[in-house]
């Protein structure tokens, strides 16, 4: 809410020809909607002139429009008019659920509980979205989405509890420095995807040759050591190769350097149900600005792209230099180069390995891995520790006692 507010309100300082009337009525945030009625007021202005007519009507203006400022590194001017209706629907959709959640709570604490006019207050309420969807909220459907029966999970216990099962249209974001196992944990992740489920899924290895990630799934699915794989591929083991292109038929790898719309031909074309994007760094992309402005604009167009193409997106992504050599715990402002990369993550995974700081690894931290669920957009975060298997690549989380 507050930054889909935010994010209208500075396309409008970057184009004042966007303004609409009546859209203050949308704005849940009262500052918000006194920002966009002097708008209004004003038709034509820069931010000096909005933050001086702001004088008395909100805390400090010029500090809070300036801050304002910074979304519009959030946006292209190429699709400022597009995202600027996005925001308004999604508005629109917020408002509606607010509205129908107030009526729904009435009929609920009322001593004469009626599931018919629940019912009732339920189809009465028409959305509106540019894909020419029916709008009609159906709670069964709603259920199946919310179970997802293909059970869609990170495999790792505590996360997996906190979560739940991940659903088609939302953004996982794993962050790490270099060498401390970003791959190996997605390739964890895709290991017991692939055995539960029969959805197709994509590998988008833009770093790693076809063939290094080919021999991790390998170390991954049979438990053996890099040179224990290359021996059994010396010796021309069928039977091993059979059964693991039997296991890994629903996915395809893909090592290239890729656009946003480059992926979205693939998902089109091999009907993707889940995608493993390694990592967002190596994506194409056109010049801009900055590299803050460029990680910004790619983080919005794959969230956009799961949820338009009803997808599952693992993103991996570095970590700025404020998160050292990768041996301290991560925090949510060590993305690199965009603070929007925590706003439109659905759930986002740092990780660190204490022992790449020490020469001679104490027992404590030898093979040691920590994850720790930074935003969870349905509750609780964690930390977790896990083993770091380096012969196999094996992750597997460590149980505590209670």
């Amino acid at each position: 809410m507050t930054y889909t507010e935010k994010a209208l309100l500075s396309c409008f300082i970057m184009d004042n020809s966007l303004l609409e009337a009546g859209v203050e009525n949308l704005f849940e945030i009262g500052m918000h909607k006194e920002i966009y009625k002097e708008m209004i007021k004003l038709k034509k202005f820069e931010m000096v002139d909005l933050a001086e007519n702001m004088r008395g009507k909100i805390e400090l203006p010029y500090v809070f429009i300036a801050n304002l400022l910074d979304y519009r590194t959030h946006w292209s001017y190429r699709y400022l008019r597009e995202d600027s209706k996005h925001c308004i629907n999604k508005l629109i959709e917020d408002k509606k659920k607010r509205n129908i959640l107030i009526k729904l709570n009435k009929h609920i604490k009322s001593p004469l509980f009626d599931w018919d006019g629940i019912k009732d207050e339920i189809n009465s309420v028409e959305q509106t979205d540019d894909n020419e969807e029916d709008g009609k909220i159906n709670i069964l459907n709603m259920m199946e989405e919310k179970e997802l029966k293909s059970g869609h999970k990170t495999s790792y216990s505590t996360f997996d509890r906190l979560i739940g099962n991940l659903r088609l249209g939302e953004l996982f974001l794993l962050m790490g420095r270099t060498g401390t196992g970003k791959t190996w944990i997605f390739l964890n992740i895709l290991n017991y995807n692939i055995l539960k489920t029969k959805d197709a899924i994509g590998f988008f290895s833009l770093e790693m040759p076809h063939s290094s990630v080919l021999e991790r799934m390998f170390q991954l699915n049979f438990d053996k050591s890099k040179d224990e794989i290359n021996s059994e591929f010396i010796n021309n083991n069928k039977s091993l190769i059979d059964l693991f292109e039997k296991d890994y038929q629903n996915l395809k790898l893909f090592h290239r350097i890729y656009s946003v719309e480059d992926i979205k031909v693939k998902i089109r074309n091999f009907g993707f149900k889940i995608i493993f994007i390694d990592f967002l760094g190596l994506i194409k992309s056109e010049k801009f600005n900055s590299p803050y402005e460029r990680t910004s604009n790619l983080i919005t167009d794959l969230k956009k792209l799961a949820k338009e193409e009803n997808i599952l997106i693992f993103l991996a992504h570095q970590l700025s230099r404020q998160a050292e050599d990768g041996s301290v715990p991560v925090k949510l402002h060590h993305a690199r180069d965009s603070g929007v990369v925590e706003e439109l993550s659905d759930f986002l995974i740092g990780i660190w390995r204490p022992e790449i700081a020490e020469q001679y690894p104490s027992e404590d931290s030898k093979n040691k891995l920590f994850m720790e669920l930074l935003k969870n957009k349905r509750g609780e975060t964690r930390r977790i520790e896990c083993y770091f298997n380096k012969k196999s690549g094996r992750i597997r989380e460590i149980l505590k006692k209670n």
